[in-house]
């Protein structure tokens, strides 16, 4: 189960971050042949601090693509 609804409320991206960081985000240096999907939910206020976003991270295998990695990221104080 997932804290919000990805499919259909969040922007997604490609090899591109939406989501803020306020964390080190080590994704490349873990996943150097990888590509990666973002699912971005944002604050439902400006400026707040309830934002989201899910990555599923996809690394090629003999000719296909698997998914390698799910990261949950959210704003952290």
């Amino acid at each position: 189960m997932f804290d919000r609804d990805y499919v259909q409320k969040a922007k997604v991206s490609v090899d591109t971050a939406l989501a803020p960081d306020t964390t080190v985000n080590n994704l490349a240096e873990v996943y150097p042949k990888a590509h990666w999907v973002e699912f971005f939910i944002p604050p439902s206020s400006e400026g707040g601090m309830d934002w989201t976003a899910l990555r599923l991270v996809f690394e090629p295998l003999n000719g296909s693509f698997y998914c390698v990695g799910i990261i949950h990221h959210q704003w952290t104080p």
